[in-house]
């Protein structure tokens, strides 16, 4: 195998190309309040990203966790770099600095980014 990505006809030919990949890098995080986390979110693949969802979950297993499933995230180009906050109810839980967070992030191909994150 060549190692290139092709989508494929119905008779199994390379019809061309497969789309671009999403690829997303968290570069930096920051708790702003007990119920809202900054991440620094860098697109790394060579696709333009959505973001339509996010959970955030808390890692001190108790498994509590916050989503926001219709949302209206911001969209990322290819090495862009985005900060994106998210706020919680603080009705299951609130950010503790120094306790560690899952924060997943869904794209509009329905592709799901996971990032841990210490508050």
């Amino acid at each position: 195998m060549c190692g290139e990505c092709y989508n494929y006809n119905a008779s199994g030919c390379p019809a061309g190309p497969c789309p671009g990949r999403e690829a997303l890098n968290m570069d930096t995080s920051q708790m702003n309040s007990p119920t809202n986390l900054t991440l620094n979110i860098r697109n790394s693949g060579v696709a333009g990203v959505a973001l339509v969802a996010y959970t955030v979950k808390d890692e001190g297993g108790g498994g509590y966790q916050y989503s926001k499933t219709s949302w209206t995230g911001p969209y990322l180009n290819p090495n862009q770099v985005v900060a994106v906050n998210f706020f919680i109810d603080g009705g299951a839980f609130t950010f503790h600095s120094g306790s560690w967070y899952y924060v997943t992030v869904t794209s509009a191909r329905n592709n799901p980014f996971t990032f841990s994150v210490r508050a």
